[in-house]
């Protein structure tokens, strides 16, 4: 309970006040998701790397992954390019999925960037992976 209440109400109810001290907060918030809604369509993962993966893992596996993004006019303050894995079912769906942040590592022009992560996995199994990119704003809840 302690960690939901810490990574859920805590930051909601500071969002909250900031929002409503002067509803500058609230402006700034609907401009950025504006500006997102516009560009997102530019928005892609171009390549993905990654090394220390099979198709059966066991917990304490150690990967790396990187990720080339298009970000098209956004920055990277703007989204978050995440890892997402977890144990393949038969339907090659993602089941008990992990999500975990990667890290900008190099601007390479153009609204591209590379982003990378070196992970400790915390399953065992079939194994599956994918990136994603999810827009990110402190005003918003994760």
């Amino acid at each position: 309970m302690r960690d939901y209440v810490g990574q859920l109400y805590t930051p909601t109810a500071a969002s909250y006040r900031q929002m409503n001290s002067d509803y500058e907060g609230a402006k700034a918030l609907a401009e950025w998701k504006a500006k997102v809604r516009a560009a997102w369509g530019q928005v892609r993962v171009e390549h993905v790397e990654s090394t220390g993966v099979v198709d059966v893992v066991a917990v304490g596996n150690e990967m790396t992954v990187t990720a080339r993004v298009e970000l098209g006019s956004l920055v990277p303050s703007d989204v978050q390019v995440q890892l997402v894995y977890g144990r393949v079912g038969d339907d090659d769906t993602l089941t008990d999925f992990a999500v975990v942040p990667l890290e900008m590592t190099q601007e390479e022009g153009g609204g591209r960037f590379v982003f990378a992560v070196r992970h400790t996995l915390g399953v065992s199994g079939p194994f599956g992976y994918t990136v994603r990119v999810v827009p990110s704003h402190p005003a918003m809840a994760s």
